[in-house]
């Protein structure tokens, strides 16, 4: 028993048509009509962010604190000289939990006791109850 639809015979075995007016387009052409088309669109975007990993936050022990308050106190003490600082601090992520530890380095401006931050000239604000690390060089001397 055999389905044969013959409904078409009559056209199948015609020469392709090809426009007088019009070029015919190259296989890049016709391939970028659909190359707008993607049924997953953003899949790829949410796929990186899904893998990307974060940190989970670190809690200070009592000297690693103790260490952080002493270089704080140095900088308010000393801020008149902009000593030179790097500081580790944590950063959450805004788009899923955790974060990651940044590394900043610049010269001390001053500490916002509003915010309770660090500022840098270079105008980085750095919070410090995120503060992981902190290393002075000393009073820059100009």
């Amino acid at each position: 028993m055999e389905d044969v639809n013959h409904k078409y015979d009559d056209i199948i075995g015609l020469p392709h048509h090809v426009s007088e007016k019009r070029r015919q387009m190259t296989m890049l052409e016709r391939a970028g009509q659909f190359s707008a088309f993607e049924a997953l669109t953003g899949l790829d975007e949410r796929m990186d962010e899904t893998a990307r990993l974060t940190d989970s936050r670190l809690e200070p022990d009592d000297e690693r604190s103790a260490r952080i308050d002493t270089c704080l106190q140095y900088l308010a003490d000393n801020a008149a000289d902009k000593p030179e600082v790097r500081v580790v601090y944590y950063a959450a992520d805004q788009y899923k939990s955790g974060g990651a530890y940044l590394t900043c380095a610049g010269q001390f401006k001053r500490i916002d006791e509003y915010t309770a931050s660090l500022v840098l000239t270079d105008g980085s604000v750095i919070p410090i109850h995120d503060i992981w690390d902190i290393s002075v060089k000393g009073p820059v001397i100009t």
